[in-house]
């Protein structure tokens, strides 16, 4: 793939340009959620992660594929799992879009960490 190419995700289909917006938050994700998942893992054994703007799990940046914000999280939670075998932990990913979460994309990435017994299930958004 030349720079001037859009990146295509496995399905061939192009991938979504990331946004500004979106870059703060996977910045903000990649800083904050592994801090925060162990100070409240100290009191907690069970947590919840709730990602209401998921989009999909891969965007392009720059003509280069980058990891949108449900890979960031799925990498940080197994990492945290890995070191604490008695906490558990629930993620949350919804979006609106027609394209939602790319959760093949996830898959890929738990199998790549070596973690294959990870499952992810679709849920559909219906506005009234």
């Amino acid at each position: 793939m030349t720079e001037a190419e859009p990146s295509q995700t496995p399905n061939g289909e192009g991938l979504q340009h990331l946004k500004r917006v979106s870059r703060i938050k996977h910045v903000i994700l990649q800083k904050y959620l592994p801090p925060w998942a162990i100070i409240l893992g100290s009191r907690h054994r069970q947590l919840a992660y709730f990602d209401c703007f998921a989009g999909p799990g891969e965007y392009e940046m720059e003509g280069k594929p980058v990891e949108g914000s449900p890979l960031i999280a799925v990498k940080e939670a197994i990492e945290f799992l890995r070191a604490r075998t008695d906490q558990s932990l629930v993620m949350y990913l919804v979006d609106d879009s027609s394209s939602g979460v790319e959760f093949g994309s996830l898959s890929r990435a738990a199998n790549s960490m070596g973690e294959p017994m990870m499952s992810f299930r679709s849920a559909h958004c219906i506005r009234s």
